[in-house]
Formats: structure tokens, sequence, C-alpha cells
């Protein structure tokens, strides 16, 4: 991931309000999809006791239409 598309990501997880999202922003093993439409990755934060937490993230490539897959915290492998 370039800096530009960290850029993108990061602006898209500030927007939703969601704090848990905006915090500490490590994001690990992006995808992108076949056709280049939408990216994939998980994401990664500590909580403030220590407790390392991952959630499963696409978007589309702009940073629109941002939807956490999997937001149990347990997320760990994936695939388009």
């Amino acid at each position: 991931m370039d800096a530009h598309q960290r850029m993108v990501l990061g602006t898209a997880l500030r927007r939703t309000g969601d704090a848990g999202l905006a915090r500490d922003v490590a994001q690990h093993h992006p995808l992108w999809s076949s056709d280049g439409s939408r990216y994939i990755l998980l994401h990664r934060w500590t909580q403030p006791e220590g407790r390392q937490l991952t959630r499963l993230i696409t978007g589309a490539k702009d940073g629109t239409d941002l939807r956490i897959v999997i937001s149990n915290g347990y997320a760990s492998h994936f695939i388009w």
C-alpha cells in the first residue's frame, strides 16, 4: 500500500465516526480486487490495556463505501 492509498484509508476510517477504526491505524496485508475497484485488509490496533485486536475492512479505491467485514476483533486470514 503506497502513501496515497494509506492516506485514503486513514481519511475513510476517520469519516466513519468509529473511534475504534480511526485509532492507531495499522494496515496489514492489503489486497486489491481482481478488477482493481476495491481493497481489503486487516486493520490492527492496540487497546489501552495492551491487547491487540484485528478487523477485516474493505472499501472502494477512492476511500468511499467502507465496510467492516469482520468486526469482532479476531480476524486473521482472508482472500478475495
